[in-house]
């Protein structure tokens, strides 16, 4: 094993860093999924934080009315997720004018990097929209800083090859990067520096789940599906898997005031499940989620 990367325990609940969409914040997101939780508790445990910046909030009235549906105001914490305040609207960057440069990504990678050494050892990501794109640059840079890391601590008797393994194989074992990343309605970051995080994702073979949103006119579902295939045309060995809402799945269609949302319904009626496949985790991991104006009653199990 290489020098620097600590024993694995066995751990019965997995962890999830769970990154908000834009103008939520961690204790908006707790809140909508609440059931969530409450189905995966017995798998896995849930960790929410708050992104460090203000949203930039249009003040167009179309806009300010599709963005209170999208985040309800609810109590807010503070940049590390530890205190509560109140009406937040977050954002984990806040894009330019032009939309290629993302104001605040930097800040935002250093807290989330701290996280997760600080708050840890965690398996994986799951993040919803914007907090999505996050959850893979996130994992990206968590790699790259692993990289160098690993290049400026000397190993022993070891050659190239035997690095590339060390670097693939323990690391991840070892939590220092995620095993997987779950993503809800992501889209292909505009920024040179988040398509480069992407590119080192892709590199970290990470294990994907994309969960796309048919009718999501807020993220475009091809911006979703294009996330996906970027990441698995980086690594033929990167396992993306793609669940689509509702032709996939199915689902209970009903009415919505807003079809790009997680949430969850205790009063949900019963809905398809589906299982959904991917080497290297165990689960099953049991939700309700709402998106794409229908209940999904979905069941991933990673094998």
């Amino acid at each position: 094993m290489a020098k620097g990367v600590p024993a694995v325990t066995a751990r019965k609940v997995r962890k999830l860093l769970c990154l908000h969409g834009y103008t939520q914040n961690a204790t908006v997101f707790r809140k909508r999924t609440a059931v969530f939780r409450k189905d995966i508790s017995t798998h896995y445990e849930l960790e929410f934080v708050t992104a460090p910046h203000q949203a930039n909030v249009p003040a167009r009235t179309d806009a300010t009315n599709v963005l209170s549906m999208l985040s309800k105001t609810l109590n807010d914490g503070s940049r590390n997720g530890s205190s509560e305040d109140t009406d937040e609207q977050r954002a984990w960057w806040v894009a330019s004018d032009c939309g290629t440069v993302y104001q605040g990504l930097d800040e935002s990678l250093k807290m989330l990097e701290q996280v997760w050494h600080s708050r840890g050892p965690f398996d994986g990501i799951l993040g919803f929209s914007q907090g999505a794109t996050m959850a893979w640059l996130l994992a990206g840079y968590l790699h790259r800083t692993y990289r160098v890391k690993l290049q400026a601590e000397p190993l022993s008797n070891t050659d190239a090859g035997a690095f590339n393994t060390s670097l693939d194989d323990q690391s991840k074992s070892a939590s220092a990067i995620p095993l997987m990343v779950v993503a809800v309605s992501g889209f292909v970051p505009k920024s040179d520096h988040g398509l480069a995080l992407i590119k080192d994702a892709g590199e970290a073979k990470i294990r994907g789940l994309h969960i796309i949103g048919r009718s999501d006119t807020w993220v475009d579902p091809i911006r979703s599906e294009q996330l996906a295939m970027m990441l698995k045309s980086i690594s033929s060995s990167c396992t993306s898997t793609l669940l689509e809402s509702p032709l996939a799945l199915k689902t209970n269609s009903q009415e919505s005031p807003n079809d790009h949302q997680m949430m969850t319904n205790e009063s949900n009626p019963a809905s398809p499940t589906t299982t959904c496949e991917s080497n290297g985790i165990d689960g099953p991991i049991q939700s309700i989620l709402y998106h794409d104006g229908g209940y999904v009653n979905l069941t991933i199990k990673f094998i």
